[in-house]
């Protein structure tokens, strides 16, 4: 399950898992070329979705990754941004592998990502800081409780699109209205974060993105198979205009209900950690590499 920002770096760690016949530095590419290894980083279909041209260009699934990856009729992807409907836990529960971020560093990357870098906005890159802050706290409000309506599958309105199109609306509408308005109306409901927590708790793998050297180590702890370099390559570092994490922090702008899912995520986390004696030294032994931050 691949979170709205929550590291689909971790996608090599899987491949590489999934099919240890991978040329060792096969990993999500960023498609600048610039992130690892020039040509494993370059995407050749004609595409910006690192994800999606490992999977269906430089990998396809079918002929690297035949029936190992949850995938729909009508995506192919396995690293795509999907919400889990009954159908699909149903078949795949047990075998679900997620990353998970807290909720205010994960808005405010995709706020980053979504709309400041889109070509929809770019007024907003140009504005005062105050102008950003104030589609920032709009945007954590049409955000909140995305994990738990992607982990539930109990929505109104999709959650993903609330995100992804956030720049289209109020580049059309700088008062938020038609989808921007939805979804600034659409907290979870009780049932949809009851689902999503247990849900949760049949993961075959519960990783933090603010500690993804360590989910790394843990899967391989946990899993076995060996653990290389690239399997640390970022393949969308963020650069920040401002400090939004912070702002949203100071301004007790929070979601409650993807807190809540994060906190059983982290729980599940550390409890992993401790049940397979993963320490800063056993990480550095199984997966040597001068840049990993293994600190618990």
């Amino acid at each position: 399950l691949f979170h709205i920002k929550c590291g689909s770096s971790f996608g090599a760690t899987l491949a590489h898992f999934a099919n240890s016949s991978l040329p060792r530095l096969a990993h999500m590419p960023s498609c600048t070329g610039q992130v690892a290894d020039a040509n494993e980083d370059r995407c050749t279909g004609n595409t910006t979705q690192g994800p999606r041209d490992f999977f269906i260009y430089k990998y396809p699934i079918q002929e690297w990754f035949p029936d190992v990856f949850w995938t729909t009729n009508s995506s192919t992807e396995p690293g795509g941004h999907r919400i889990i409907e009954d159908e699909d836990f149903q078949t795949w529960q047990g075998r679900f592998v997620g990353l998970f971020r807290s909720p205010q560093a994960r808005v405010a990357s995709a706020y980053n990502h979504f709309v400041l870098a889109s070509n929809e906005t770019t007024m907003l890159r140009h504005a005062n800081s105050s102008v950003r802050m104030h589609y920032l706290k709009k945007y954590a409000l049409a955000a909140r409780g995305t994990m738990t309506k992607m982990l539930s599958g109990i929505y109104d309105v999709n959650p993903i699109q609330c995100e992804f199109h956030f720049d289209e609306s109020i580049a059309q509408d700088p008062d938020c209205s038609g989808l921007c308005k939805k979804c600034l109306n659409q907290d979870p409901s009780a049932k949809a974060l009851k689902v999503a927590l247990a849900r949760l708790e049949n993961f075959a793998f519960v990783g933090l993105t603010g500690y993804f050297d360590l989910s790394v180590c843990l899967f391989h702890a946990m899993f076995g198979g060996e653990c290389r370099p690239v399997e640390f390559a970022n393949m969308r570092p963020s650069h920040y205009l401002d400090d939004f994490p912070d702002f949203l922090k100071a301004h007790e702008i929070d979601d409650p209900y993807d807190g809540e899912l994060f906190k059983a995520a982290s729980k599940i986390f550390w409890s992993n950690v401790a049940q397979y004696n993963v320490t800063s030294e056993s990480c550095s032994r199984m997966c040597p590499n001068r840049f990993a931050n293994f600190t618990i």
